[in-house]
C-alpha cells in the first residue's frame, strides 16, 4: 500500500539508506523523529524492492504510455524492468488510475492539459508526474504555437 517509487527507482543503495532512516527513527525512543505508519508500511515494500534490485531487476518511472493502473507489469524491451502502475503515485487513488488507463485506451493524450480533462486527476497530481519527468512528452496545453 506504500510506496516511494524515487527512491525505488534509484537501485539497492538508495533503498537500503531509506530504510536505515526509517529504522533508525523507529529504534530512537524520542519523540521528535517518530516513523508514521505510511513509513512502517512503506519500509515492508522497501525490503522486497532491495531483494529484487539485489537480484538484477530494477523499477522504472511511471510511463504514460505503459503503466497500468494498480498492477507492476514487466516492460516490453527488458525482462528485468518493472514498470509501475499509476497507484504508486502518492495520493493517486484506484479510481483516478483506471481513468488514466481507460483515457488512454481511446486516445494518447494530447497534452497535460487534456490528461487532466478527459481523467480525474487533478493539478497536484499532475505536478508530481511533472516532477518525476512522466509528462516531459507533452505539451501543457492543446494549443500548437505557429511561430
Amino acid at each position: 500500500n506504500a510506496y516511494d517509487i524515487d527512491v525505488m527507482r534509484k537501485g539497492s543503495q538508495a533503498i537500503l539508506a531509506r530504510m536505515t532512516d526509517i529504522d533508525k527513527r523507529m529504534r530512537d525512543n524520542s519523540t521528535k523523529f517518530q516513523v508514521t505508519n505510511k513509513e512502517k508500511d512503506l519500509y515492508s515494500t522497501l525490503e522486497v524492492a532491495l531483494e529484487m534490485t539485489l537480484r538484477g531487476y530494477r523499477f522504472d518511472n511511471i510511463d504514460l504510455r505503459l503503466s497500468q493502473a494498480d498492477e507492476f507489469m514487466i516492460h516490453p524491451k527488458d525482462s528485468r524492468i518493472l514498470v509501475p502502475p499509476f497507484k504508486v503515485l502518492d495520493g493517486l487513488g484506484d479510481n483516478v488510475a483506471r481513468s488514466i488507463v481507460e483515457a488512454r485506451e481511446k486516445c494518447f493524450f494530447l497534452s497535460k492539459e487534456d490528461l487532466q480533462i478527459r481523467t480525474q486527476i487533478n493539478g497536484t497530481q499532475i505536478r508530481k508526474m511533472e516532477i518525476m519527468g512522466v509528462l516531459d512528452d507533452l505539451q501543457d496545453e492543446n494549443q500548437l504555437s505557429l511561430f
